[in-house]
């Protein structure tokens, strides 16, 4: 074996540490498997590398000329994709290659499955310059949940349709079985990331609705962060609207006063007409369709955690508690973030169970346990339990075969395999001594937890009574109000806002004029009219530059702008095709920036009249608060 040079090493460590901080130390504490690599000098003055398992020896790269052997693989792909997603790292050779031809638009995710591999490699090879570029993302070792982390924070938009892993030559023979769990993330991940820009492209326009809408509760709410850790190792029911709640639902009264009962909203009308108040209730859900399951019972009793883009019908007809939990992003978050409020949040997948979930872990119940969480259908179609309103069949034509709780095939659909993807990854997550366990009595099953049957469950954990009602009431006196004058600079602040959107609105209509004008020049073949083009291009520059001046004040339209976005974004990445001639990049370009200005012209539209009622209903709410807190200080005073 050649002698390894500690210098290059060293060199290698350090750029490791600048982009990878946190990736040294676990690095060092997985080195501990017996070598069985070897580095060897190729016939070119190069090296190669020699893995040997159970005596059968592969080469990962030619013992001749392994530089020249990575440049023909390269050649010989189609690397078309925005995202390209690479298994393997050997000595770096065949990623040297891909860098050389990537465009600007495209990054690179390498997955290292061999620690001892890449340990070898940062031994003799100097790959500094590959671990400080900012398009290549790279991750060491088999942690399948360390692959899942990456590939769902780097994998951008647009997700290639016909997305693939490219393996390094023998990678996939070598290691078959991670290659093979590689193939089977990726395509989780790129279902979690289609459902997630889907329910953006459905319900982007109702959340902006939701959120002038529910802005005056939002600013009188009770904030979920005062929650948390109030039930310590007290059980929590979360209880869902799957099929098999009707065969348990009646067990269930049982732990009333023994644990705290969270209701998503879909099982809310199930459990009030079974005489079982819970103790919250959540919801997320933007969409009409979710008003369906409050509008025929009265729910004002049981306190309501709510997302900022929650149906606004829903709180309207709530008379009683209120708790917002912060969304992640958005305006709203950006407002509260700006007075220094910290509200608290709950990270689930944009489903409400998952947020019930969440509240679960964040109160730091224990116990927690699944109820109704079936995840699949019973009987091969029905998807929700009966007195649900959304107690349907279901005939998807996407229907995926998975394990029930008994080990059984049982369907489920695109939606309910990225929960339960979900709810598998963030229990693996929680290196707790928590128990979760599952007492849905059907359904998929759920990773990391124990099968019980409810009666079980509450025989076994619901020993003690607890005062629910009396925790929840303590954490509401404990409300921080906000104060008149913060009100009152956010109302002038929406108007100025309202003033700039118009702005910026005639901005665009003007932009897509141009937009217009330069296509038609390209279209007509008119290259040649080079100053026309040019004073057409300098118009929408300064435009641009102005547009990008306010890009503050586009946080309050974010939502509405984003299938617009989306939509850009796939355009701009077909526009980089090869063997596109100058003329077809002109009206690919000058279509595509035409449909963004009309995309922000009719955000801007759907957004007006709703800011302007947002604003109206505003004065109106916290102007009689003034007064009354006006009269209350004269009263004390007197």
């Amino acid at each position: 074996m050649i002698e390894n040079n500690n210098s290059i090493y060293t060199m290698n460590i350090n750029g490791l540490r600048k982009k990878y901080p946190d990736f040294l130390d676990d690095f060092k504490q997985r080195l501990k498997v017996k070598y069985n690599i070897e580095v060897i000098n190729s016939r070119d003055n190069n090296y190669s590398m020699v893995y040997t398992e159970e005596n059968i020896s592969m080469y990962l790269h030619s013992k001749y000329r392994p530089t020249e052997e990575a440049e023909k693989w390269v050649n010989s792909q189609c690397f078309d994709n925005n995202n390209l997603v690479i298994f393997g790292f050997g000595l770096s050779y065949n990623i040297r290659e891909i860098i050389k031809i990537m465009t600007n638009k495209q990054s690179l995710i390498i997955i290292e499955p061999s620690i001892q591999v890449f340990h070898r490699t940062i031994q003799y090879i100097d790959c500094v310059d590959i671990f400080t570029n900012d398009k290549v993302h790279i991750i060491i070792g088999t942690k399948a949940e360390k692959w899942h982390q990456l590939l769902s924070n780097v994998l951008g938009y647009p997700i290639d349709k016909d997305m693939s892993i490219y393996a390094l030559p023998n990678y996939d023979r070598i290691f078959e079985n991670e290659y093979n769990h590689l193939k089977s993330i990726l395509e989780k991940v790129c279902l979690e990331k289609d459902l997630a820009k889907n329910t953006i492209l459905n319900f982007s326009n109702c959340w902006q609705k939701n959120l002038f809408n529910n802005l005056p509760y939002i600013l009188t709410s009770h904030h979920v962060k005062y929650f948390f850790g109030k039930f310590r190792d007290k059980p929590a029911f979360i209880v869902s609207a799957g099929p098999s709640l009707d065969k348990n639902i009646k067990h269930l009264k049982e732990a009333k006063g023994k644990a705290i009962i969270i209701s998503v909203d879909t099982a809310l009308p199930v459990l009030l007409r079974n005489g079982i108040k819970p103790d919250v209730a959540i919801t997320v859900d933007g969409g009409y369709a979710n008003f369906s399951h409050f509008k025929d019972i009265d729910y004002s009793a049981v306190p309501i955690i709510y997302d900022a883009r929650a149906y606004y019908g829903i709180l309207e007809k709530h008379t009683g508690k209120k708790i917002l939990s912060m969304p992640l992003d958005g305006y709203v978050n950006d407002l509260f973030n700006e007075w220094k409020i910290e509200v608290g949040n709950l990270l689930g997948d944009h489903t409400v169970a998952s947020n019930a979930f969440e509240f679960a872990i964040k109160v730091e119940a224990n116990p927690i346990v699944f109820i109704g969480q079936d995840l699949s259908y019973k009987d091969y179609s029905q998807t929700h339990a009966l007195g649900a309103v959304q107690s349907i069949k279901t005939n998807d034509e996407n229907e995926i075969v998975i394990k029930d709780i008994n080990g059984n095939d049982v369907l489920t659909n695109a939606t309910f395999y990225a929960s339960l993807i979900w709810f598998n990854k963030r229990i693996a997550l929680d290196k707790s001594l928590r128990v979760y366990i599952d007492a849905t009595e059907g359904g998929a099953k759920i990773e990391g937890t124990k099968i019980m049957t409810l009666k079980d469950t509450i025989d076994l954990y619901c020993k003690h009574n607890i005062d629910t009602e009396s925790i929840i009431n303590e954490v509401f006196k404990k409300r921080s109000p906000l104060q008149i004058e913060k009100i009152e600079v956010l109302i002038k602040d929406l108007k100025q806002i309202l003033i700039t959107l118009k702005r910026l609105k005639s901005d665009c209509e003007e932009a897509e004029v141009l937009c217009q004008s330069l296509y038609e020049l390209y279209y007509k073949n008119k290259l040649n009219k080079t100053t026309k083009i040019n004073t057409i291009i300098g118009k929408l520059n300064n435009i641009d530059k102005k547009i990008t001046s306010e890009k503050d004040k586009f946080s309050i339209i974010n939502l509405v702008l984003q299938p617009v976005l989306f939509k850009s974004l796939e355009q701009n990445s077909n526009i980089e095709k090869p063997n596109c001639s100058e003329r077809e990049k002109g009206i690919k370009i000058s279509l595509a920036s035409k449909e963004l200005y009309l995309g922000i012209v009719k955000a801007i539209d759907d957004t007006e009249f709703l800011l302007m009622n947002c604003i109206k209903e505003l004065e109106e709410i916290f102007t009689i608060e003034a007064l009354e807190f006006t009269v209350n200080i004269i009263a004390n005073n007197s």
